[in-house]
């Protein structure tokens, strides 16, 4: 059972882990060999991939996410939150969304969306540890960067041996898709 809080994990390359989660999810969407299929709720303020693919699906307005992941972690008993402001139509897929996370405690995940506010990933959090998830369905790791360093300081080292002359080749590798999101490669050949 996954629960999607405005995370777009099924729609590309932008989310972190993408591949995984995608050919994971796809995995549990088969109906061989016995494998039970997994069920996909989303809640979020625009159509997504991820959103389309859900069994279940409720639009909020982007500021109600928040206010819907901590109703719903008070109602797992991970927080103190109540429903307030939610409609009778959210607190029906609310306590749905409740009654199946705890039939499939330690086999379910809440994800938060990467630009969700710290309050909805703290929420989940909360839930996915309530839930007993931790350490089987999400596992925690450290932020990898690949190539760590100081950009302006390498940008201003890249300037500096363009002037000096000992740049041969410059070649500048952009994503077609993201542009404005992702950070430009810079290779520099001597």
């Amino acid at each position: 059972m996954i629960l999607s809080l405005d995370a777009d994990f099924l729609s590309g390359a932008a989310y972190p882990g993408f591949h995984k989660l995608a050919r994971d999810y796809a995995k549990r969407r088969k109906l061989e060999g016995g494998v039970e299929m997994n069920r996909l709720y989303a809640v979020e303020p625009s159509t997504t991939t991820t959103g389309l693919k859900a069994e279940h699906r409720l639009a909020l307005r982007a500021t109600e996410v928040a206010l819907f992941a901590a109703a719903l972690a008070a109602a797992l008993g991970a927080g103190n939150a109540s429903g307030f402001g939610l409609s009778g139509d959210e607190k029906k897929f609310l306590e749905s969304v409740a009654k199946d996370l705890k039939a499939n405690a330690g086999k379910s995940v809440v994800i938060p969306g990467e630009q969700q506010t710290p309050d909805v990933h703290l929420a989940a959090i909360a839930i996915n540890q309530a839930l007993g998830n931790v350490g089987k369905t999400v596992v925690y790791t450290e932020t990898i960067n690949p190539l760590p360093s100081i950009q302006g300081e390498d940008l201003k080292s890249l300037v500096a041996d363009l002037n000096a002359g000992k740049v041969d080749w410059l070649v500048i590798l952009t994503p077609t898709r993201f542009t404005a999101l992702l950070p430009i490669l810079i290779l520099r050949v001597r």
